[in-house]
């Protein structure tokens, strides 16, 4: 120790840190919230487990194809496989709902567009 952190004063007016001979002030790091408290509501890459669905009216699969322009009213459009029946669902994926859902959503995203419902 040089003697120089004898010689630091602090404001608390300002949060500053005095340094004498000419070093100036610099900000006061000791109550920094960045890395304590900044994550608080950070969502991570694997998603939640699904909540209970609700609701969605069954239609075949030929009118849930993106390529179709006359698509019903009532259709979540984010969400298109949702309106498929099981069997359905089964045949275009090749996986149950269930593991289907377990995937991350960039893979569920991929999925659904190679088979046109995205």
């Amino acid at each position: 120790m040089d003697g120089r952190a004898s010689q630091l004063s602090y404001s608390s007016a300002t949060g500053l840190v005095a340094v004498p001979a000419g070093g100036g002030m610099l900000p006061d790091l000791t109550a920094s919230r960045t890395y304590t408290h900044g994550f608080q509501h950070f969502q991570h890459s694997t998603p939640a487990p699904p909540k209970a669905p609700k609701e969605y009216k069954e239609y075949p699969l030929h009118l849930l194809l993106t390529t179709n322009f006359k698509m019903p009213p009532d259709v979540d459009r984010c969400n298109l496989e949702k309106h498929l029946n099981n069997a359905d669902f089964a045949m275009v994926f090749q996986m149950s709902r269930d593991e289907f859902y377990a995937l991350p959503l960039w893979r569920r995203n991929d999925y659904k567009r190679r088979v046109r419902l995205f």
